[in-house]
Formats: C-alpha cells, sequence, structure tokens
C-alpha cells in the first residue's frame, strides 16, 4: 500500500512528520497529527487554507509526499441551556449532552455541525453559527430551536445572541435575523426597517438592544424588560458600549462616560440615585438586576436591586483604585490595586466579604458562574467562594483552595460549575481515546463529548476527553424496569454502572489488583505504565450488550467511603496520574452521587454465582458485566 510523508505544523513554527496510507481519512490523519505534535483537538488545512473534513481520504484530498499541512488550534467554548450543555471542540465540532428535550440531544443535526465557530443558548434550544456564516439550530422549537422560517435569510452571520426563548442574528452587512418566542424578542418586524448597521446586541431574559454605526440604539421583545427605550431614546446618542441585566434592565455608556438606563428600575433600569455622579465611567459589570460601574478615579457606583448587588454603601470605603469586576447572578467582587477583593451582593451567591479577606491576596483574575467566585492567585492557587456545588448551600468562612502548579485554564459556565483541567507539564491529560476503543474491537459511541483548553503558555495545547454516551439498545430483561415507573415513564438517567470505575487502577494509575476481590492496599503491584485494554474491554462488552438502555459509564462520586484514598494509593501518590484518574471520573457522563452504606448494597458490585450469597438482588453479574474483564 502506497504511503506519503506529510510535514504537519503548528502556527507556532513547531512541525512533524506524518507517515500516512492513501486510504486513511482526514479523521485518522488528524489523530495522528495531534498524538505526534501532542497538542489537543484541531483542524487540518491544506496549503491553501482549505480545511481537510473527516471523511475525505488522503489519495482524495491530492496529498503527496512532501506537502505541508497546518494543525489549526481553536479556542473551546461552551454554552447551556437549563438542562443542557454544548462545547465547541478545537477541531471546530460540537457536542451536546444533558436534557434531550432542552437541547442535550444533537444528533439530528450532527452531520452539520462541522467548523463551528460559536454556540449560543436560551433556556431550551441551541444555535450554532458555522464557519461559512450558516446557522443550525435544535432543541424546543418554542425556544428558538425551529429556525425553517428564517433559514433563507442565516447567511453570512457574525454573530448570534439569545434572550431565554428567542435568539437574534447579527449580520455582516448589519441586518439583524430573529426567530423564537414573540414575547421574549423573536419577532423583531416592529423595527425591522431601523435594524441596519448594527455593531453589537446585547439581550435581558426577554429583551434584545441593538447599537448602531450612529451610535443609537433601537430595541425590541418585552417593554417592561427592556425592549421599549423610548422613554430615554433621545439621550441614547453617541453609545460606546451596551450592557445587559438578564432580569431585564440595559444601560449605555456614552462617549462622554455618561451612563443611561432603562428597563426594569427594580432591576437597574432606574440609575436616577447615582445618575449625576456617573461621569468618565470606564468600565460597567452587571449581575442579575443590578449595575456597577468603575469610575475613572477606581471608585465603584452600584445601583439595582440590593439583593443582586445594587448597593455597595457598606464596603463604598474600600472601593478604591479597583481594576476589575466580575459578577454572579446576585453578587459582585472587586479586584482591587493591591490584589487584594472586596465583593458585596447575597451571600448565597458569593457576597460574601469578610470571609475571602484573609486567602485573597495577590489575585491576577476572577472568573464568575451564575452562584459563584473562582480567583486566580499569583502563586497559580485557585479559591472559589459562593454556591457550595455539592450541597447547593453557602460555602463555610474558609473558600475552598486549590494549588496546582499545572494548571492549564478554569472554564467558566452558564450554571453553578466550573470545570479546572489541570494536568502534566506536558500537556497530556486523559490520553484514553476512541482509538483505544476500537484497537479492541470497540463500536463507536453515539456521542463522545471532551473539553478541550488551548494555552500557548504551557503547550501548544492539551485536549481530555471526558464523556461517552453508550450507544441506545433496548434492555430486554426485566431490568428495564429500573429506570422507568408504573406508567412506563423514564425515572432514572442511568444505572451506577461499577465495571468502568473498577478499570482506574490499571487504566490511569498502573495498578492491578491480582485478583477480582483483592484488598485494593495489600494485594496489588505496580507497573511503569497504565493499560488501557482493561477498560476498552469492558467499555466493548457493554457496547456489546442488549440489556442497557443509554447507561451512564458511571456517576460522579461523592460517597462515604475512600474512593480518593485508594486513587491516591493506586497511582502511589503521583499528582499528574491522580490528576488524570479524578478528572476522569468527574467529567464522565453522569449524574451526582451521594451514596451512604455498604457497597453490597449495591446490585452489580459483587459476584452472585456459588460460594457468594450476594445482595438482595440475586444473579445479577450479568446485568451489568464483570468487576473486572
Amino acid at each position: 500500500m502506497s504511503c506519503v510523508i506529510l510535514e504537519v505544523t503548528l502556527l507556532s513554527g513547531r512541525a512533524v512528520q506524518v507517515t500516512a496510507t492513501a486510504s486513511w481519512t482526514m479523521e485518522e490523519l488528524k489523530l495522528q497529527a495531534q498524538k505526534a505534535l501532542q497538542t489537543g483537538r484541531g483542524m487540518l488545512l491544506n496549503a491553501s487554507g482549505d480545511i481537510l473534513h473527516g471523511a475525505l481520504t488522503v489519495d482524495q484530498a491530492s496529498l503527496r509526499t512532501g506537502d505541508v499541512l497546518t494543525f489549526h488550534l481553536r479556542e473551546t467554548s461552551m454554552a447551556a441551556t437549563a438542562s443542557a450543555f454544548a462545547a465547541v471542540l478545537g477541531d471546530g465540532s460540537l457536542v451536546s449532552w444533558g436534557n434531550p428535550n432542552s437541547g442535550g440531544d444533537s444528533s439530528s443535526v450532527q452531520h452539520r455541525l462541522l467548523n463551528v465557530r460559536q454556540v449560543s443558548a436560551t433556556h431550551g434550544a441551541f444555535a450554532a453559527l458555522l464557519g461559512d456564516g450558516s446557522v443550525v439550530t435544535w432543541g424546543r422549537s418554542e425556544t428558538g430551536g425551529d429556525s425553517s422560517s428564517v433559514q433563507d435569510r442565516l447567511h453570512k452571520v457574525s454573530q448570534i445572541k439569545a434572550t431565554g426563548f428567542a435568539f437574534a442574528a447579527m449580520l455582516h452587512d448589519g441586518s439583524v435575523v430573529t426567530w423564537g418566542d414573540s414575547d421574549y424578542g423573536g419577532d423583531s418586524s416592529g423595527v425591522r426597517d431601523d435594524l441596519h448597521h448594527v455593531q453589537e446586541i446585547e439581550a435581558t431574559d426577554r429583551a434584545f438592544a441593538a447599537v448602531l454605526t450612529d451610535g443609537s440604539v433601537r430595541t425590541w421583545g418585552s417593554g417592561y424588560d427592556g425592549g421599549d427605550c423610548k422613554a430615554v431614546q433621545g439621550k441614547l446618542r453617541d453609545v460606546r458600549e451596551i450592557h445587559a441585566a438578564r432580569g431585564g434592565a440595559f444601560a449605555a455608556v456614552l462617549g462622554d462616560g455618561s451612563v443611561v438606563a432603562w428597563g426594569s428600575s427594580r432591576h437597574g433600569g432606574d440609575n436616577s440615585s447615582v445618575r449625576d455622579q456617573l461621569r468618565d465611567v470606564k468600565k460597567l459589570r452587571s449581575s442579575h438586576g443590578a449595575f456597577a460601574a468603575i469610575l475613572a478615579d477606581g471608585s465603584v457606583l452600584t445601583w439595582g436591586r440590593a439583593d443582586d448587588g445594587g448597593d455597595s454603601s457598606a464596603i463604598k470605603e474600600k472601593l478604591r483604585n479597583v481594576q476589575d469586576i466580575r459578577a454572579t447572578d446576585s453578587a459582585f467582587a472587586a479586584i482591587l490595586a493591591d490584589g487584594s477583593v472586596a465583593t458585596w451582593g447575597s451571600r448565597l451567591y458569593g457576597g460574601l466579604c469578610q470571609t475571602v479577606q484573609r486567602p485573597l491576596q495577590k489575585v491576577l483574575q476572577i472568573d464568575a458562574t451564575d452562584r459563584a467566585f473562582l480567583a486566580n492567585l499569583a502563586d497559580g492557587s485557585l479559591v472559589t467562594w459562593g454556591e457550595s456545588l455539592e450541597s447547593k448551600r453557602p460555602t463555610d468562612s474558609s473558600p475552598k483552595r486549590f494549588t496546582s502548579t499545572n494548571l492549564v485554564e478554569a472554564v467558566s459556565l452558564p450554571s453553578s460549575a466550573w470545570i479546572l483541567v489541570d494536568g502534566p507539564i506536558d500537556g497530556s491529560l486523559v490520553t484514553w481515546d476512541l482509538a483505544s476503543i476500537k484497537e479492541h474491537g470497540g463500536h463507536q459511541p453515539t456521542q463522545v463529548s471532551a473539553l478541550a483548553s488551548n494555552n500557548p503558555g504551557i503547550v501548544d495545547g492539551v485536549s481530555c476527553r471526558s464523556q461517552l454516551a453508550l450507544e441506545q439498545a433496548p434492555m430486554k430483561r426485566r431490568r428495564a424496569n429500573l429506570m422507568r415507573n408504573a406508567k412506563g415513564e423514564r425515572v432514572l438517567t442511568g444505572l451506577l454502572n461499577f465495571p468502568p470505575f473498577y478499570q482506574v487502577p490499571s487504566a490511569f494509575c498502573g495498578y492491578i489488583l491480582e485478583s477480582e476481590f483483592a484488598n485494593y492496599s495489600t494485594q496489588g503491584s505496580w507497573k511503569s505504565k497504565a493499560d488501557m485494554t482493561g477498560l476498552a474491554q469492558v467499555m466493548k462488552a457493554q457496547l456489546d450488550s442488549d440489556r442497557y438502555e443509554s447507561l451512564d459509564l458511571l456517576g460522579n462520586f461523592v460517597d462515604n467511603h475512600d474512593e480518593y484514598g485508594r486513587i491516591a494509593h493506586y497511582c502511589q501518590s503521583d499528582t499528574g496520574r491522580i490528576k488524570n484518574a479524578l478528572t476522569w471520573l468527574m467529567l464522565a457522563q453522569g449524574i451526582p452521587i451521594v451514596y451512604y452504606g455498604t457497597e453490597q448494597g449495591l446490585s452489580g458490585h459483587q459476584w452472585h454465582g456459588p460460594g457468594n450469597p450476594g445482595d438482595s438482588v440475586k444473579n445479577d453479574r450479568k446485568h451489568l458485566g464483570p468487576r473486572l474483564p
């Protein structure tokens, strides 16, 4: 079989040679280039700048020995509806997961989700902007998931914004196309003739506002929530930028540094209490129902709903030399010139300024979700505070601190969660991938979602495949009843799946148990290299089985056992290996599982054959498969 030798380069100039056969697809070529470059998912471009898509073969692409290809890495982006997520990966592909009714299932449009530049979300639908300027939508039709009525106009789109139930697309010619619930801005016919030369769009939960190139503003949607700016239309001239409090108000910074607000007065639409002081505004930030402005002298002015951070009077004297501000739904956090932090607003959402003073010094950057803050400190550590992700209660007076010399990136999602990508300095995170599965005869899963983070300061890129959704297959045995109630309605997302969990020691830590029920602390041996074989075999066995119905690989384990202690032991306290194992465990598909009790109470955990009485569920080994292959 004929082979070609290709040179694949990164934009940084680093290059590798890849030997490929004429029958290789571009997906196979990308995988080999990715491994050789030790980088994350990316796109292959030929010398003309054309993207070489997956199904195309080396021969069909007319690639010859000596050709130079570019491996292009994109920054990962994510969006979330009320109960689903979508992520644009480094190669421009998109994956989604979560509630299928809220956009978690993109299979009907998956073939079109190539070269994705941006993904946006309403409460129940996603809209993906492709590289050619077209748009793909999915999810609940009433929340913008059906764009068929305007699809012929969705060309050369440059940006997409969303309210709770509608989308607005800004085209390269400055016009705007909208779809979705008309009460939420899905119908812009009332201002369509004015929507020309638009340069920016912002949105509350029920209304849109567009800034035109002449500095004027046009609004549509719910009038009470910012969709009607007639009362201040005369003042909206020379608008520099516009910000939205999702609760229902807009604030525009004018060229002279003053601010004009409108919309729900309860959510910041009335700034009369501070209007005369709002001069020379340098930065403006918003929570769900309040605004905070940084003035040229470093002081801060706030207005809007007090419970959302609209009242900063209690710490007014501390707000001096403010460099930047970030906001959750109901609180603000300000970085001061000395690297300390001042916070105000709801204590449930991170407004606990007294409790974070001590650990928060030399802060470089702050990110925020809807309910919590994360600070990146100069020593490389992270500090979080706000609502606890595990308990949904406020954190205690000692904010969580994570130390990592190899932190790559903390990705903030539009929900109460962060994904902390953390790995060895060479940039390799979880090295298990589809090739490992296929190598042992496994099938292509219906969905692979990953988090890819590119940081040139560490390596050219890193990648972590974090989730597998197993292919749909009807469960023919009566165990299907465990997932459904008496009416046949689905009540569980999946069953706790132990076999992959028990492959963690060998797959990520190189620790091999010497028997199926060996004591993890005394009856195992370490190998110099981790082995994915067992994990791949277990996954293959489950993929080939007809006894599963959308089975989750495993849930996020939060229990009264010593799972972390076990992993640390398995990995001989090797930080890199521990991080790899925990990354896979905590990002694998599944709902958080809080479990108290004995392991014997969990179906499928133990052998139920002769010589072992098992638990209350008899002869259940075949249901979940063996603990080890």
